[in-house]
């Protein structure tokens, strides 16, 4: 009997949770505590996006298609907007998809608290994790629309329409920073959205007014010289225009318009998390 209390007195606990303010002080220790969490999370998203579906994850192609050839008929062919010498199709293509996966991880990370708010009220984690599932799901959808749309830059590249650049080996970086972006600017708006519901209203007119001062339908060549510097505080600007860059390689891309979009990043970003701590522990009060 004493050997048993001796023994249990000298369990330790791995997680203390308390209520003296500490829960924000997220580390990257405590996150990867909860990796398998963050995976679990991530898979049941992109399974119940496809859910009860005709074609199930042919949709995630079927999406891209048809808004680049809407696109393609609407700006090209009927408004015959320039596309700096590359094809329409292609155009379309590289800023769509690209837009997309930002509008839909914007969204997403938006309505994360609301839409978990099961979880919150029953169990521990930290909360950041939950943002993180749904910046990450749209990433993943990226990447495969990106590698069924890789034949037809491929195509486009033989037969000397599209010549891709030395900058498609930053890629990677520019995901980085549209994720970033996503991020930043979710945990804004979902950091508000518990107090105040109704500003989820506002997310499909913003995503439709970032559309609009975003190089998706045009070239940044169209925008008045006199009118860049403004336009270029958009961070998604610059980083469409690279993209789209990086594999065609024409346009109108400067380094010195990611330079801008780097910036502007940090501040969205820095701003997003810091609003999201500050909230952070009143969090289950508000849902």
């Amino acid at each position: 009997m004493i050997n048993g209390l001796q023994s249990s007195s000298k369990q330790q606990w791995t997680n203390i949770v308390n209520a003296e303010g500490e829960s924000a002080n997220w580390s990257i220790r405590e996150l990867l505590n909860y990796k398998d969490l963050l995976f679990v999370l991530v898979k049941k998203d992109l399974s119940y996006s496809f859910k009860q579906t005709v074609l199930g994850p042919i949709w995630i192609i079927l999406n891209p298609i048809i808004s680049t050839l809407i696109f393609a008929l609407v700006f090209g062919f009927f408004a015959k907007v320039q596309t700096d010498n590359t094809p329409a199709i292609l155009f379309y293509l590289t800023g769509g998809i690209l837009y997309n996966y930002f509008a839909n991880s914007f969204v997403s990370v938006s309505n994360t608290l609301i839409s978990n708010n099961n979880i919150l009220n029953k169990v521990y984690i930290p909360r950041i994790i939950l943002p993180l599932v749904s910046g990450i799901t749209p990433l993943i959808k990226f990447l495969l629309v990106f590698i069924v749309s890789t034949p037809v830059f491929i195509y486009y590249t033989s037969i000397g329409k599209a010549n891709p650049s030395h900058w498609i080996y930053a890629i990677p970086f520019l995901l980085f920073l549209v994720f970033s972006i996503s991020l930043g600017l979710g945990l804004i708006f979902c950091s508000l959205m518990v107090r105040r519901r109704d500003l989820g209203v506002l997310l499909p007119f913003l995503t439709s007014i970032f559309t609009f001062v975003t190089p998706v339908f045009y070239p940044i060549s169209l925008v008045p010289h006199y009118l860049q510097k403004f336009y270029l505080l958009n961070p998604l600007a610059g980083i469409v225009e690279c993209f789209r860059y990086s594999i065609t390689g024409a346009g109108s891309f400067k380094p010195y318009m990611l330079v801008s979009s780097v910036v502007v990043t940090v501040v969205i970003f820095c701003t997003g998390l810091a609003l999201f701590r500050r909230i952070n522990d009143k969090i289950p009060d508000y849902i």
